[in-house]
């Protein structure tokens, strides 16, 4: 079981909640949050996620400040489709240490069907890996709404000088449809396997 620090925690009512239902859907082993009693959130295999959390020294506190939505908001509207021909739809933190990506019904059941292995990779064999580290997979119900699948990633590109950013790649190991064209390409546009084949 995950111990997290409480010392750090602001005392807001709406900080303390989201920390609590967090920490006891950790602490019972539940897969389901209700959050303003409209909105719900499934938890898939928290407790698969847990030695990772403590690997990576992430605590709820730490989540909360990443992910609360006052501070969150701006980036969400910024957020467009993805790069992807999938349409997922993603956006970073506000201060960039998460990334939130949306899943299809397909790869919701395709991670969840490899979660054990890939934790097994990340937590024993592979302590070191470059692999992105997944820290949640959710799926949210608002009302009549349709649900959303979602996953919680670390943002791999912290650089504490991102002026010295050449290239950033997106590779899949494919050659389809994998070229990203155009006269404004930036350091932090995002380039794909071919370009990555004709980067000098």
């Amino acid at each position: 079981m995950l111990e997290f620090d409480t010392d750090e925690v602001d005392r807001t009512e709406s900080r303390n909640n989201a920390i609590k239902t967090f920490k006891n859907c950790l602490k019972e082993d539940k897969d389901m949050a209700i959050i303003n009693k409209k909105v719900e959130v499934t938890f898939y295999k928290m407790k698969l996620f847990q030695t990772l959390f403590k690997q990576s020294q992430i605590s709820v506190s730490y989540l909360y400040e990443s992910l609360a939505p006052k501070f969150n908001r701006d980036m969400v509207f910024k957020a467009g489709e993805g790069a992807g021909r999938s349409g997922s739809f993603f956006f970073f933190s506000h201060d960039r240490r998460f990334i939130i990506k949306t899943l299809t019904s397909s790869e919701l059941k395709l991670l969840l069907g490899m979660l054990e292995n890939y934790m097994d990779h990340l937590v024993r064999t592979n302590r070191n890996s470059l692999l992105a580290k997944i820290f949640g997979v959710f799926t949210v119900r608002e009302g009549y709404n349709n649900e959303v699948h979602l996953m919680l990633m670390e943002n791999t590109v912290m650089l504490e000088n991102p002026d010295k950013l050449k290239y950033m790649f997106d590779l899949k190991g494919s050659l389809v449809d994998r070229l990203v064209k155009g006269p404004n390409l930036r350091p932090s546009s995002t380039l794909k396997d071919r370009n990555f084949l004709m980067a000098k």
